[in-house]
């Protein structure tokens, strides 16, 4: 859940190409990862948020971004939903997925 954290890296790749892993971390312990057309890391960073690894993390692997220094995530501040759902997806599995249209309540 990235939004817990606050602050953000990116680890492998880079943002000019469009191509990058984004570790976020809290109080020095990897919390979340993003990737953007990266998503072969996204099992390995799956593992580091499940052992709790330290942020920011250090590799070495091929790819990795170099010099850049974790900076603040700065999510917006949470605030109540102003809509409701139009549309709620229901079931338990793919083959028994139903989609219920929801109208306005007047």
């Amino acid at each position: 859940m990235p939004t817990i954290a606050d602050q953000v890296v990116v680890i492998q790749g880079s943002t000019d190409d469009r191509r990058f892993v984004a570790a976020y971390g809290l109080d020095g312990t990897i919390v979340a990862a993003v990737s953007f057309n990266a998503g072969r890391y996204l099992e390995y960073y799956e593992r580091q948020i499940q052992e709790a690894a330290a942020f920011p993390p250090v590799l070495d692997a091929v790819g990795q971004a170099t010099g850049d220094d974790p900076v603040p995530a700065a999510f917006p501040p949470q605030s109540e939903l102003t809509n409701r759902p139009t549309v709620v997806l229901t079931g338990h599995s793919p083959t028994e997925m139903r989609v219920e249209r929801k109208f306005p309540e007047e």
